[in-house]
């Protein structure tokens, strides 16, 4: 959800600032929303399997299986 509405954000923004019109200002802004994205995706698609992963070895090294 959180990488939908980042998404929208940046669409709309781009909608709104269109580069060769936008100030230095709007370029970073840009530029931090394409970042939180960025990051928000690398968190989904990377990091939460991994700790899903882990979860699920030390639940098997101290004998609780679900």
């Amino acid at each position: 959800m959180v990488g939908i509405c980042c998404a929208i954000s940046i669409a709309l923004f781009g909608y709104l600032h269109p580069w060769n019109s936008s100030t230095l200002a709007d370029k970073y802004w840009l530029g931090f929303l394409l970042a939180s994205l960025a990051f928000n995706l690398t968190n989904l698609f990377i990091f939460t399997p991994m700790n899903i992963e882990m979860m699920k070895q030390r639940h098997k090294v101290k004998g609780i299986e679900h």
